[in-house]
């Protein structure tokens, strides 16, 4: 009866219950058929075709009236059109004077999207940097902007210039090589010519490649295709190299194969799976009964600009890569997960979720949403719409759902009765342990909590990490307990922080990014930048800042200005050297002009504590030395920070002012006597006796509240019927520590060895490391 695009009408006349005389014969019994209407050109191909009528026919004939199908069809052009077309749809969208060769990049024509960049008239060093970073097409160039490439060593503006200018005179210079429709049209089948094409190979090259590649077969390994050869795996891999490159040299359907492939997968509504080949293009007959082969084909052919990649069992071709399809579904993953608690809407997620797709992939926007949304719980809301509520089903929710639900840190144990009482879920108690462990943080032995549970402000939080983190850093090198820090942490705050002990003093080093993690509770400094240059140059920038500031800065404040100023990427340690002094915590300024007491008059002070050490033969604490020299008007931290410049005096890192001769401080920490005390009874003591006990061996007084800190943080049990207090179980405690949330993947994780540590210092007289200062981590921009 006639066509439809392209397809044939048939009438049956008779032999299906009726009969009919051939209305083709009179010409009388339907009437002509209609020419169905060409579409009218849309956006710039309606320009195009004003200034150049001449090319109005060409474009009809291909189907061609809009920037989709003419991506789409493009291929089907002759040679001018396609560089006529291309030239003037890049010029239009990019202009005319364009510097930007990513922009121009994401303009260009089909046919110079594949080009290779060494083939393009470009300098020596941006040939250099595009190769070392694998940007080998101009597609791969259409991927990334001006500001990340002039992140890339060794590429600056002249390059990004030059770049521009050898991607417009290959625009001027069109298409090279490039098949057109005609080609196409005479090109065989895929199956056919490859068969054809092989028969030129000698029998054993022939052989080599159809196992490897599979073809009419189960691919084979090097090896069992060397045994078979009596020759190497090695031999076999040089004969499988040198025969593809000379079959993809030699042969004419490599290079259609590649491009109806870009061709079908350019401006996509939908994934095109590789079953589905056949169906859309009759070259690729046959390919369905040779799915394994066809794919290593494309591999071999396609190289990076086209690949198979394999989604719930499903294998699609596309534009990019499976690593990259992998990335992005856990992209989508994490962004999911991390939207729970901000009132996300369905469809706004959904939205979010298809823009982390590349540009040359947005047909896998259902799919990506399929993967990423299995653990998405929403709820309805009264408009019909849903919204994001909750992420995942596994027994890390079901504890950190317990937990949330809970007023204070409970016993894994307790988390899997609550998890089956309140949840049905049925938890068996190493599970219910290990993901306490993942979710939560550890508050006990085996008792885990959330942040929610931690008795300690974040205020208070991050004062307690900052002496920490001048304690740990103060001896690099030495791996510190938590145990044996807040021994020492209790003689330099000053004031009590209620429920600090060393387990929320682990939590509060977990955020910390200038010290190591070593497991077992156990921290040491991070690596700092410490050749004696560095150290001083660092330490001249400061002492400006603070100078050019006219008033003394926060660690912050300092960190900022060597971003800023110097891009410094390193951790390093601001320390007391003159002229520039501690003022407190975190704080730093310059001796003379930040303090009330001169330097002339500060050496009187310093001469008379001198006198005073050597007359007492003992260390002295903080307070004692407030109290000795009645510093009026002169925070002690401040003085204490001017005392370390003085080569005669040391500054233990609890505090305790003592003659460098002597090489420790020769008093004893509140925290290494209360532990002695504790060694020493033979048996429980109420807490008015330990703290005459321990003011007699310090020396000084001493605070029910900080003894009873003390006695917290060296895990001494309390019996609340007697009222008394009794030593830890030291076995039980290295037990406990093993109770430590697993790393997750941005610790700073070392090897598996065991850690050894002190219960408490072994040295005479409890002597300690001397003080280093604030610690700053410093991250470039």
């Amino acid at each position: 009866m006639g066509f439809a695009e392209g397809q044939g009408i048939f009438l049956g006349l008779r032999g299906w219950g009726y009969e009919l005389d051939d209305p083709t014969q009179s010409g009388s019994a339907f009437p002509p058929e209609e020419k169905a209407a060409t579409p009218e050109l849309q956006g710039w191909l309606a320009l195009f075709a004003a200034a150049h009528p001449s090319y109005g026919k060409a474009l009809a004939d291909s189907g061609i009236y809009n920037d989709q199908t003419y991506l789409r069809k493009e291929c089907d052009l002759d040679r001018d059109t396609k560089h006529k077309l291309g030239a003037y749809r890049l010029r239009t969208l990019v202009g005319t004077n364009c510097e930007d060769p990513c922009e121009i990049a994401r303009a260009a024509p089909p046919w110079l999207m594949e080009r290779e960049l060494t083939s393009l008239d470009l300098t020596v060093r941006a040939n250099n940097v595009f190769k070392n970073n694998n940007i080998k097409t101009v597609r791969d160039l259409s991927e990334w902007t001006p500001i990340t490439l002039l992140g890339i060593q060794n590429f600056g503006r002249k390059s990004l210039k030059d770049a521009a200018i050898g991607l417009v005179a290959a625009l001027d210079e069109g298409p090279v090589g490039v098949l057109n429709g005609q080609d196409l049209s005479h090109s065989s089948r895929l199956l056919v010519e490859v068969r054809r094409s092989l028969l030129s190979f000698p029998e054993r090259e022939r052989d080599v490649v159809t196992r490897r590649l599979g073809f009419e077969r189960s691919p084979e390994t090097l090896q069992e295709v060397a045994d078979d050869h009596s020759v190497t795996r090695e031999r076999i891999r040089q004969i499988e190299a040198r025969s593809l490159q000379k079959w993809i040299h030699e042969s004419f359907w490599d290079d259609v194969l590649v491009h109806k492939l870009a061709r079908l997968l350019t401006g996509r509504p939908s994934p095109l799976p590789v079953a589905g080949i056949e169906g859309v293009d009759d070259w690729f007959e046959g390919v369905s009964a040779h799915m394994e082969f066809f794919q290593n084909l494309v591999k071999v052919v396609c190289e990076d600009r086209i690949s198979v990649i394999e989604i719930d069992g499903v294998h699609y071709l596309t534009l990019i890569t499976q690593p990259i399809w992998e990335k992005t579904v856990s992209a989508a993953q994490e962004l999911l997960s991390s939207a729970v608690g901000h009132n996300w809407t369905e469809s706004y997620a959904q939205s979010l979720v298809h823009g982390l797709l590349p540009d040359n992939a947005r047909e896998f926007g259902a799919l990506l949403w399929d993967a990423a949304v299995g653990l998405c719980h929403f709820s309805a809301n009264a408009d019909g719409s849903r919204t994001l509520t909750s992420y995942g089903r596994g027994a890390d929710q079901i504890v950190e759902a317990v937990l949330a639900a809970s007023p204070v840190p409970l016993h894994y144990s307790e988390i899997a009765k609550q998890a089956k009482e309140n949840y049905s879920r049925e938890m068996e108690i190493r599970r219910a342990h290990n993901a306490a462990a993942s979710v939560g943080f550890l508050f006990g032995a085996g008792v885990y909590g959330l942040a929610r549970h931690i008795p300690l402000t974040e205020a208070e939080m991050a004062d307690v990490r900052a002496e920490a983190e001048e304690i740990i850093h103060a001896e690099p090198g030495r791996q510190w307990h938590c145990f044996e820090l807040m021994g020492v942490l209790l003689e330099r705050l000053d004031r009590e922080y209620v429920g600090l002990d060393k387990y929320v003093l682990n939590i509060a080093l977990r955020q910390s990014k200038s010290v190591k993690w070593l497991r077992k509770m156990t921290w040491v400094a991070k690596d700092e930048e410490n050749t004696e240059q560095a150290r001083i140059d660092i330490h001249q920038a400061i002492v400006a800042f603070v100078k050019s500031a006219g008033h003394p800065l926060t660690a912050d404040e300092i960190k900022q200005n060597l971003i800023a100023v110097r891009g410094v990427n390193s951790t390093f340690s601001v320390t007391a050297v003159d002229p520039l002094i501690r003022m407190g915590r975190g704080l730093w300024g310059l001796n003379d002009r930040d303090v009330p007491i001169k330097r002339a008059e500060q050496r009187i002070y310093i001469d008379l504590l001198v006198e005073h050490l050597e007359s007492k033969q003992s260390g002295m604490y903080r307070d004692e030395v407030a109290d000795l020299l009645e510093l009026e008007g002169f925070p002690i931290e401040t003085f204490l920070s001017i005392l370390t410049q003085d080569s005669r005096l040391k500054v233990s890192t609890g505090r305790c002012v003592y003659l460098s001769k002597w090489g420790e401080p020769r008093r004893e920490t509140v925290g290494r006597a209360v532990q002695m005390v504790l060694d020493e009874a033979r048996g429980p003591l109420p807490l008015d006796v330990i703290v005459d006990l321990v003011v007699r061996r310090t020396g000084r007084q001493c605070e029910k509240s900080q003894i009873s800190s003390a006695l917290q943080a060296v895990g001494a049990a309390y019996n609340e019927d007697t009222k008394a207090w009794i030593k830890p179980d030291v076995s039980r405690e290295n037990i406990n520590d093993d109770d430590e949330q697993p790393m997750s993947d941005g610790d700073n994780q070392v090897g598996e060895q065991p850690l050894v540590f002190l219960v408490a210092p072994n040295q005479p007289g409890g002597g300690e490391p001397t003080v280093g200062g604030d610690v700053i981590e410093v991250s470039a921009i």
